[in-house]
């Protein structure tokens, strides 16, 4: 009989033997996905002692094949982060170039030196950083530390963004060997849509809210097409900000002016003595009148604003024109 004790004898030594946390060992989850693609990504596991947090680092790294070093910042120091980073370094020169994983017990016991120490090897690949922590990380990891899960996202955005369908789809790529969950990716395509797209081409936003639909319906793997299509699509739409530009010149016009009266001719005489109140007076309904009328819709003290500016595409260009044949009527 082994003299190990009981706890130590009945650590998972396979993924497979550990029960329960589906939302992520479950099949489809993040960490059974980033096994079988082979890529693993740094993350911190958040949760109250004894769940797990420690062997299913040490199985991750056994199912991968990776070296694993273990710190805790009880008692550890910069000293002891950078001799792991080392470690890591040599130790990829007789693996292939693969990181070691740094699993660090109670992370949020390390100050902001010695968590910024760890920033460099985390973002050149040197280590796969896995954190363990009882805190909540937002609070006791600091922010560069955990925005490095936030630097794939950016890179894939930005890429849309710049019209680049070829990095979109590698970024997205990177982004599901990892483990992100495909409503996430879905969702900031949502907000891309509108946000970097608009009115330059609306039908982006419809494909993108059907693409969100879609992929919960569908699910991994099927619905990493989904997501290509979509990216790919958004890539080579034409762009514009001309919509969010818009609302916040608006908001920042009500933050600056506060709450200005409406206009009685556009309120609604809703009863007798609203009416009698001149509620909807000389309202020019726009369907009696052929083409756009004059009339005005925004409150006096700043009738004279513009908070939408047509962007330089095909479709804003005859927003552009309307809005000048309107302004010479």
């Amino acid at each position: 009989m082994s003299n190990a004790p009981l706890a130590e004898r009945m650590r998972p030594k396979k993924i497979s033997d550990f029960v329960g946390q589906s939302h992520l060992l479950g099949e489809n989850g993040p960490i059974v996905r980033m096994i079988k693609s082979g890529v693993l990504s740094s993350f911190i596991l958040w949760g109250p002692p004894g769940i797990g947090k420690t062997s299913l680092a040490e199985v991750l790294s056994l199912e991968l094949d990776l070296p694993f070093i273990k710190l805790s910042a009880i008692n550890s120091g910069v000293k002891d982060i950078r001799d792991a980073i080392e470690q890591s370094q040599k130790k990829g020169i007789f693996s292939g170039g693969k990181p070691s994983v740094l699993f660090i017990d109670e992370i949020h016991r390390f100050n902001k030196s010695q968590q910024d120490s760890l920033l460099e090897a985390v973002e050149k690949g040197w280590i796969c950083l896995i954190g363990a922590t009882t805190e909540n990380p937002s609070f006791e990891v600091v922010s560069a530390l955990l925005s490095r899960a936030e630097v794939l996202i950016s890179a894939f955005i930005k890429s849309i963004r710049g019209s680049n369908p070829d990095a979109a789809v590698y970024w997205l790529a990177r982004m599901i060997a990892a483990g992100e969950k495909e409503t996430f990716i879905a969702r900031r395509m949502l907000i891309l849509a509108s946000e970097d797209i608009g009115g330059a081409n609306p039908t982006a936003l419809v494909l993108a809210n059907a693409t969100f639909d879609a992929v919960q319906k569908i699910g991994f793997p099927e619905s990493r097409i989904l997501l290509s299509q979509c990216a790919i699509y958004l890539a080579n739409s034409p762009k514009s900000n001309a919509s969010y530009l818009a609302i916040n010149a608006a908001l920042e016009c009500v933050k600056n002016t506060g709450n200005l009266e409406v206009p009685l001719h556009l309120r609604n005489p809703s009863s007798k003595v609203s009416k009698e109140m001149g509620y909807g007076k000389d309202y020019k309904y726009p369907h009696n009148y052929s083409g756009i009328i004059q009339q005005q819709y925004l409150p006096q003290e700043i009738s004279s604003l513009s908070f939408y500016s047509p962007g330089d595409n095909l479709r804003e260009k005859q927003d552009a024109e309307n809005l000048r044949k309107k302004s010479t009527q």
